[in-house]
């Protein structure tokens, strides 16, 4: 096992088919991590990753609620992506699967927790509490099992939605219309494996240490040069 090794991370290019997206010379790590919101688009989509995988030897994808047009499409969408990271060598879907590289598991969700602006339909309020719900329970579940698992010593979760509004340090009302949040998945690390959660989704700068637990991200910030957050898991 390598004690330490890195990766980049990166969320929330919000990419429309007239944009260009070149990542070039921009890669520090060997492995890159994709907390969401790259486009509605799935063209777009699968280009995007398509051009990260040429850049990395692993890309880690969770989906955002960016790539949810429609949300009673749901199902069909995430069987969508799932075909378009199958179709690349070296992209993996983290929705419902676990990667482990170097004794680190890898664990994704979307969470859909205030990660969805101006819900307009009681309906979609409906869809968004059941999908939060069923990525809750997920991930809550996951980690719990991975506490006995004998090669998993270390956990990343990786979610495009802000952990817990704790961590949005800004001053602003919750979306949220119930008191669940991701981070309640966290008592059930008993083993305090999960040393490392990145996110997408906020535009506020966040990196900082909650206990013995790392949460960062890396948000585009308009107008500027984006590159990649090298972490170390």
């Amino acid at each position: 096992m390598i004690d330490n090794f890195c990766v980049d991370l990166i969320s929330d290019l919000n990419l429309s088919e007239t944009d260009t997206f070149d990542w070039e010379g921009k890669a520090t790590s060997l492995f890159c991590v994709v907390a969401g919101n790259i486009s509605d688009d799935l063209d777009v989509l699968r280009k995007t990753l398509q051009h990260l995988s040429n850049n990395y030897r692993g890309v880690f994808f969770i989906d955002g609620s960016l790539e949810h047009r429609e949300l009673q499409n749901y199902e069909v969408r995430i069987e969508a992506m799932r075909n378009i990271c199958t179709s690349i060598d070296n992209v993996v879907y983290l929705h419902n699967h676990v990667v482990i590289l170097n004794n680190v598991a890898f664990v994704g969700v979307n969470g859909w927790y205030n990660n969805r602006k101006n819900i307009q339909e009681i309906e979609d309020l409906d869809y968004i509490e059941k999908y939060k719900n069923d990525d809750l329970s997920y991930l809550s579940n996951t980690l719990k099992q991975l506490q006995a698992h004998i090669d998993v010593q270390k956990i990343v979760v990786i979610s495009n939605s802000i952990p817990s509004d704790y961590l949005k340090f800004k001053n602003q009302e919750s979306e949220s219309k119930t008191q669940s949040n991701l981070a309640l998945s966290l008592l059930f690390d008993y083993g305090v494996k999960a040393k490392t959660w990145m996110f997408g989704t906020d535009d506020i700068s966040v990196d900082v240490e909650v206990g013995s637990r790392r949460f960062v991200n890396n948000p585009v910030k308009s107008g500027l040069l984006y590159w990649p957050k090298r972490i170390v898991v």
